[in-house]
């Protein structure tokens, strides 16, 4: 979608914001002979991760072997994730240090909270909890 951005003169200032970054931007000098448009160019906004969360597949049964995915919009791009659960009060480090972590479901597993956390050279953040709704047959009964 085309905006028209009018300016005074031959500058013209914006933000830099993500949004910013995905836009493409021309200039146009008229004078009384005629017009002529610039060539694209696209602003190269660098940002933190932002929008950090964890996709799951939905209600797996106990016994499946699942991949949680770390989701994030960054530039640069992430270089490094890690992962940590938390049990109750009981937070644990996972050792993978990758976009995804794959995990054998249990009854446990239902009741932890999982989070990762994208960095780039920018900085880091870590995602809302996610919680896996563990499938399983009634127990202690």
């Amino acid at each position: 979608q085309s905006t028209d951005l009018r300016g005074d003169g031959a500058e013209y200032t914006l933000r830099a914001t993500v949004e910013a970054g995905t836009c493409e931007y021309f200039c146009k000098a008229r004078n009384s002979l005629g017009e002529k448009e610039s060539p694209a160019q696209r602003i190269d906004v660098q940002y933190a991760p932002i929008n950090v969360k964890i996709t799951a597949p939905t209600a797996p049964p106990v016994g499946e072997n699942i991949t949680l995915r770390c989701e994030s919009q960054a530039n640069p791009v992430v270089n490094s994730y890690s992962w940590r659960k938390l049990c109750g009060s009981q937070s644990t480090d996972l050792q993978r240090d990758g976009a995804e972590y794959r995990l054998r479901t249990a009854v446990e597993a239902g009741t932890c909270k999982y989070f990762c956390t994208a960095r780039n050279s920018l900085g880091e953040k870590e995602s809302p909890a996610q919680r896996i709704d563990v499938q399983y047959a009634p127990i202690n009964v």
